[in-house]
């Protein structure tokens, strides 16, 4: 498995092509928003949709229908969440994706008015590497 961050050098024309095979609902704006791409082997899996402002913020994820719930979609999410970490992002938003609540959910996002964000990701971040390093201290 491994995703693969679009390079706005290389053109996209092919890869628009079966973006719209496996998602014919699939758009975005290639001067504002940036795309990565969920492969297994060269089949590609999914996709995820991300703009950048003050908060990252998730536009889209997209796993194929016929892998769903097979634990994709939380590979991928918990790749661009430690991508966006390391980035120095520490909040991740994400509206208009109803289809979506339970997974969010259990992935620790907090529902807001527009629809739900993931905040402290450095901090979490930061625990899990001291816990990581210092087992011991879980059961303290």
């Amino acid at each position: 498995m491994k995703v693969v961050e679009w390079d706005r050098k290389e053109n996209i024309s092919k890869i628009l092509i079966d973006l719209l095979e496996i998602d014919p609902k699939f758009s975005f704006d290639k001067e504002k928003e940036d795309i990565y791409f969920l492969y297994n082997d060269e089949e590609l899996y999914g996709y995820a949709i991300l703009d950048f402002n003050d908060i990252a913020e998730l536009k889209k994820i997209f796993i194929l229908p016929k892998l769903r719930n097979n634990g994709y979609g939380t590979f991928f999410l918990k790749y661009i969440i430690n991508w966006i970490t390391n980035k120095n992002f520490d909040s991740l938003i994400i509206t208009n994706h109803k289809k979506m609540n339970n997974f969010l959910e259990k992935q620790r996002f907090v529902k807001t008015e527009d629809g739900y964000i993931l905040n402290n990701l450095a901090e979490t971040k930061r625990q899990k590497k001291i816990c990581y390093l210092f087992p011991s201290l879980l059961f303290v």
